[in-house]
């Protein structure tokens, strides 16, 4: 609870009563006036402010350190008026509302990971403005907000793995398929699908089973040491070499530490790339094993990257 100008007049008023004498005593019913006033500001106030109930959602959820993003906020409880304001790191600006309402607030994402709770502050002058009160509120968000690193690119360039063909990069030829077998031709099949050997050996019209290569594969492993500024920075690059694969046609796989635990899962976008790396706690998972052939793996750790 803080005092504010209006604290300050009525002080004034009281200071002023007690010179008052009089035989009727009008200097003390004075006093007692001025004190009754502000208690009951103060009393409002405190009311007001701890019968509040206040609900959030965020948007989007899904956001970079560093990224803005929008906080709807639902007030109910008494009939009066009502400023909302940020907490500290998160959230920005102030808003006033007299419930029932809803009012927006500015956020912007610090660092990497997942905000269940957002810290609100609640403020009533009162009925006359004579006494500010604040309550603190911390409210669950019905989704979290998932929080992942900035990308930062790394000091050694991005390796060809050869095959991908994502955006920059060339498709593949027909002649990179892979040939299964061979079957009788059928009307509709491409002529540059026949086998002409097999035709001339049957005498009949044989065509050749194919199927496009697959896209080779980037395992990410991601060390995130003890945590602090280095890991950080590993969580960024991984996030960028994570992009720059899939920006070339690969495909994804990343191992990280969750909850104390080692989870590898294919992540086929940049928005569940960052999920992941929000939700990654500190530690070394094991590097995988008995992998497919063309599958590439990256560890990505404190002390630098490198290709096992």
């Amino acid at each position: 609870m803080g005092a504010t100008a209006g604290t300050a007049v009525a002080g004034a008023v009281a200071l002023s009563a007690m010179t008052i004498a009089g035989p009727r005593g009008l200097g003390s019913l004075l006093l007692l006036a001025a004190v009754a006033v502000v208690a009951l500001d103060a009393v409002t106030g405190i009311h007001v402010t701890r019968r509040a109930l206040l609900s959030a959602t965020v948007h989007p959820t899904d956001v970079v350190a560093g990224d803005r993003f929008g906080i709807d906020v639902a007030v109910r409880g008494w009939r009066a008026p009502l400023r909302l304001v940020g907490g500290p790191g998160l959230t920005t600006g102030e808003v006033l509302v007299e419930p029932p309402a809803s009012g927006i607030l500015e956020g912007r994402a610090g660092a990497r990971g997942v905000v269940a709770t957002l810290t609100l502050a609640v403020r009533s002058r009162g009925l006359c403005g004579l006494v500010t009160c604040t309550r603190t509120h911390h409210v669950r968000l019905p989704r979290p907000l998932e929080v992942g690193p900035r990308p930062v690119v790394p000091a050694e360039p991005f390796p060809e793995l050869g095959g991908g063909w994502g955006d920059g990069a060339s498709g593949p030829s027909p002649d990179a398929e892979l040939v299964r077998g061979l079957r009788d031709y059928l009307p509709g099949d491409r002529l540059r699908q026949v086998h002409w050997r097999a035709t001339a050996h049957t005498g009949d019209l044989v065509v050749k089973e194919t199927e496009e290569p697959q896209a080779p594969v980037l395992h990410l492993v991601l060390d995130l040491g003890g945590g602090g500024e280095a890991g950080e920075a590993g969580a960024g690059r991984c996030a960028w070499y994570a992009g720059e694969a899939l920006r070339r046609g690969y495909q994804v796989t990343l191992t990280t530490m969750e909850d104390g635990h080692p989870l590898t899962d294919a992540t086929a976008s940049m928005l569940l790339v960052n999920r992941r790396l929000a939700r990654a706690g500190p530690g070394a998972p094991p590097r995988p094993k008995g992998l497919a052939r063309g599958v590439r793996v990256l560890l990505v750790a404190p002390e630098g990257d490198s290709w096992p």
